[in-house]
């Protein structure tokens, strides 16, 4: 719906995505809510006095007076972002970092002893008659040294049209989602877009409703976390070169697992129902999603299975499954990402 209310008002071809515009608002919002005055002044629209509102409202004004030390401000922006820590919003939403370390250390105090600055300088550069002088207090000012100063090197800058990167078609999967995390490569791409609506499905509390419920930030959570417990491209295997019988077991562990499965923590739970009589009321077997599933595992990745069959007389009847490698380690957030690159790839399974 969004792209084509953007096709409508600027024109197709534009290159803009409803994704486009939340990354605009993460780094406009950092800028503001961190950034010093001629920062905001140079790359936003926000006047100061309007970034001090926002500020006060959002921080506090005693949090206000000691601005240069509150760290929530980071929590604060993630959380605005919908996203569960800063290290998310920072390493895929925020492209102005390096600009904001630059204006902090900028403006940050440089306390220096007024004989150090004499005897480097020659020139005792201040009047004042404290001992101990704030050198980048005297740089602002500019009336000793003529290199750089933020109101002088910040300027407006000019909208540029986005550049597509270049696609390739003989890429892997893998590769893909990778350069569509890191990149905004692909957004269009069928694998892309089945990925994000699988991990959304399979990570997300509440049951999303329709398309614009899939968004990103599952994929890239989950991709995160994968990365962490260690996986590789290589670990995938390759379903087409099974042999016809055992594909039909691991496509059917796979629907299963798009269905059924829910990613908590490092699990993947299945609910199981019973009827009146106590019956499983479940159109699936766990013992096939087992069987179809080793074929797809690293060879130092063991399947383990907790509370099968479902104990009936506790208020959870979930049966949870992991995945620990050869040092014990559970490799389940691992084990699921590789398991959403084979599920994409199938078009036979409907996501």
């Amino acid at each position: 719906m969004t792209q084509v209310i953007f096709d409508e008002i600027l024109g197709e071809g534009h290159g803009y995505t409803f994704h486009n515009f939340r990354h605009s608002a993460a780094n406009h919002l950092a800028i503001a809510w961190l950034g010093s005055k001629e920062m905001i002044m140079t790359y936003t629209d926000y006047t100061w006095s309007r970034s001090k509102v926002m500020r006060q409202h959002l921080f506090g004004e005693t949090a206000i007076q000691h601005e240069a030390v509150i760290q929530h401000k980071w929590r604060l922006l993630a959380d605005w972002m919908g996203h569960a820590n800063i290290e998310q919003t920072a390493s895929h939403y925020l492209h102005v970092l390096d600009l904001l370390v630059i204006d902090r250390i900028y403006h940050l105090p440089c306390t220096i002893h007024r004989d150090t600055i004499k005897l480097i300088l020659q020139n005792d550069l201040t009047s004042a008659n404290t001992e101990i002088v704030d050198l980048n207090h005297i740089i602002r000012k500019g009336q000793y040294f003529d290199f750089y100063h933020a109101t002088y090197a910040l300027k407006k800058v000019d909208s540029v049209k986005p550049v597509q990167p270049k696609i390739s078609k003989n890429v892997s999967v893998s590769t893909i989602i990778h350069d569509y995390i890191k990149y905004r490569a692909y957004e269009d791409h069928d694998w892309v877009l089945r990925s994000k609506k699988l991990a959304t499905k399979w990570v997300a509390v509440k049951k999303p409703q329709n398309n614009e419920d899939f968004s990103e930030d599952e994929l890239i959570s989950l991709y995160e976390k994968a990365l962490k417990k260690g996986f590789e491209a290589k670990q995938c295997v390759e379903i087409s070169a099974l042999p016809k019988p055992v594909q039909h077991q691991v496509l059917e562990a796979l629907s299963i697992l798009i269905e059924h499965g829910k990613l908590r923590k490092n699990f993947i739970h299945f609910q199981y129902r019973f009827d009146k009589q106590n019956r499983p009321r479940v159109d699936w077997s766990i013992q096939h999603l087992i069987t179809g599933l080793k074929y797809l595992l690293p060879e130092d990745t063991q399947l383990k299975i907790d509370n099968d069959p479902p104990d009936k007389s506790q208020k959870s009847r979930e049966v949870k499954l992991s995945f620990i490698n050869e040092n014990n380690k559970n490799t389940t957030l691992c084990i699921a990402f590789i398991m959403l690159i084979h599920a994409i790839q199938q078009e036979k399974l409907s996501i």
